[in-house]
Parts: C-alpha cells; sequence; structure tokens
C-alpha cells in the first residue's frame, strides 16, 4: 500500500532499490521513473510512505562542471526522465550505504548523483520520529514540483541512445558500467568523465549489465540476441 502525495512517481518506474543505513539500522526503498523523480520511501506497517522527492534536472550543469558536450544532451528537456540506476556499494557486506549513485537517461546520459540522506532523516526524526514520515510532503499539490534540488553532481560521456542499465563495482568504489540501445558496454571511472574502454560485445541493443560480487574484474552484458558476454579486464 502506498500513500499519495506530489512526492509520487507519475510514469513508470523504472528501478528499485534498498539503501541500509546503519546509523539508523533501517532499509530506506529509493525509486526513480521516467517521470524524473527519484523519490525515497519509508516502509512501516502501514504501507510505504515517500519521504523525499528530488528533481533530477541539468538546470544547473554548469554550477556541477559538465562539458559543454554533455550538457546539450542533458538540457533538451526540463525534467531527464530517468531509466536505471545503481548505488555504490560497500565491500564489506555489500550494502548500499553510501550517497552516492549513478543514473542513466532516456536521453543517453549518465550521471552522478548523490543524496545527503544523513540530514534527511535528522530532519524527519528532529520533528516527530516515526509520526514525521507520515507527514513529510515535498509537495502539497498534485502539480507542485519538488521542492529540492537536482542531485546531479557529475555526467559522462553520454551513450548514442536511451541507457537500459547501469551498475556499480561491488567491489571497487569508483568503478561503474553502463549499456544501452546504442550496443556499447562502457566501464567508467567515477572520477573521469570519459569511459575508460567502450566495448561493442553484441550487434543489437544491451539491456543489462553486472560486475561480479567476488572476482573485481569480472563484468557481463546481457543482449537483444539473448547472449551474456562476459568481460574480464
Amino acid at each position: 500500500r502506498v500513500t499519495k502525495g506530489g512526492g509520487v512517481h507519475r510514469e513508470c518506474v523504472s528501478q528499485v532499490d534498498w539503501v541500509y543505513w546503519d546509523r539508523f539500522n533501517d532499509f530506506m526503498c529509493v525509486t526513480c521513473s521516467t517521470d524524473g523523480k527519484v523519490v525515497l520511501w519509508k516502509a512501516n506497517e502501514d504501507g510505504f510512505w515517500p519521504i523525499v522527492s528530488y528533481s533530477v534536472t541539468a538546470n544547473d550543469s554548469a554550477r556541477v562542471g559538465m562539458s559543454l558536450a554533455h550538457r546539450s544532451v542533458l538540457d533538451q528537456r526540463k525534467l531527464i526522465g530517468t531509466t536505471c540506476m545503481s548505488f555504490e556499494r560497500v565491500a564489506a557486506d555489500g550494502l548500499a550505504q553510501r550517497g552516492g549513485f549513478y543514473l542513466g537517461s532516456e536521453a543517453g546520459g549518465v550521471l552522478k548523483c548523490y543524496i545527503q540522506f544523513t540530514s534527511v532523516f535528522d530532519k524527519v526524526r528532529g520533528v516527530g520520529g516515526e509520526e514525521a514520515f507520515r507527514s513529510e510532503k515535498v509537495a502539497e499539490k498534485e502539480d507542485e514540483p519538488p521542492s529540492l534540488p537536482s542531485p546531479i553532481t557529475f555526467s559522462y560521456q553520454p551513450h548514442g541512445g536511451p541507457v537500459h542499465a547501469v551498475a556499480a563495482s561491488p567491489l571497487q568504489h569508483n568503478l561503474f558500467v553502463s549499456c544501452g540501445a546504442d550496443g556499447t558496454l562502457r566501464l567508467h571511472n567515477s572520477y573521469q568523465s570519459s569511459p575508460i574502454h567502450s566495448y561493442e560485445p553484441s550487434s543489437s541493443y544491451l539491456y543489462s549489465a553486472s560486475f561480479s560480487p567476488t572476482r573485481p574484474l569480472v563484468f557481463a552484458a546481457g543482449g537483444g540476441g539473448g547472449g551474456g558476454p562476459f568481460l574480464t579486464l
């Protein structure tokens, strides 16, 4: 069961993830959507409650240091429809408990984002505990935009079509891969705008990608032809 409000999605939810905060010994649900929102949810016995909603926009692209080449892709629309996301993982237990994550977009953009989760929890816990999770609203009206800024902090060389998957390495915090409709699988260093390497393992679209949970230099992608090429650095 989900409560309604201005913070919930209005289009297809493209990805769901659970993020753990050891400070509160609790998991939070995070969703992204083609409506350009990233929403944080609190789950309890009464259902899911939206705590905060972020608007994924490129209006502040100059401030966050995006290159001019990348900015042209991101500024095609005010809200960036997101197709996939992946949170940075902690190697010790494999749980997502960092504020950093990666987003893929309909326009081909690959984005580094960050959410100040601790400040969100401090705000909510400080004004009524569990009851605050029920009443905290990003927007009271259906047509009112989210009040929080875009979480984008950096952008990477865009794909030539929609991005279908991004995956953060569970063993190397600065590595992630992306793949999409252009048929390329890209290995990224999170601190560099250009990919470390770009592969073309299939003549068809690539729909999924993932790192090995035990071997840091092995990752795989799945394509439209049914194959799943494994790649080793």
